[in-house]
């Protein structure tokens, strides 16, 4: 299906938003989100398999947390303010037909790929 969908037009479909209606829908994403990454498993199990390697026991416990934890963040900070600024620069582009035509014939053919790869695995 991916291979034979119809481009589309992103642009199109941005709705706008008044400015009272943009803070409480920032504001609502920031909330949601925190409380996934803060209930989400699989990120509490990284951070318990990663962090105890990296404490010494003989040091200060709470420091030593600290510190580390306080790189996370600021280091996932960076990351996602990276992504953020990129996509911004890049949606002018990436909200053409041409692009999602291109992007419709790339995942397909990846897809194509996956199954392809499942049969030869399979024999």
């Amino acid at each position: 299906k991916s291979w034979t969908a119809p481009a589309i037009s992103l642009s199109s479909s941005i709705k706008s938003f008044n400015l009272k209606e943009l803070k409480q829908e920032r504001i609502h994403i920031l909330t949601s989100a925190a409380l996934l990454q803060v209930t989400n498993p699989m990120c509490i199990v990284f951070l318990l398999s990663l962090f105890p390697q990296f404490i010494d026991p003989k040091g200060s416990y709470v420091q030593q947390v600290s510190l580390i934890i306080a790189m996370f963040v600021i280091t996932c900070w960076f990351v996602h303010i990276a992504y953020s600024y990129s996509a911004a620069a890049a949606a002018d582009r990436w909200m053409t037909k041409n692009f999602s035509l291109w992007l419709n014939k790339i995942s397909g053919f990846l897809f194509w790929l996956i199954s392809v790869s499942i049969l030869v695995k399979m024999f």
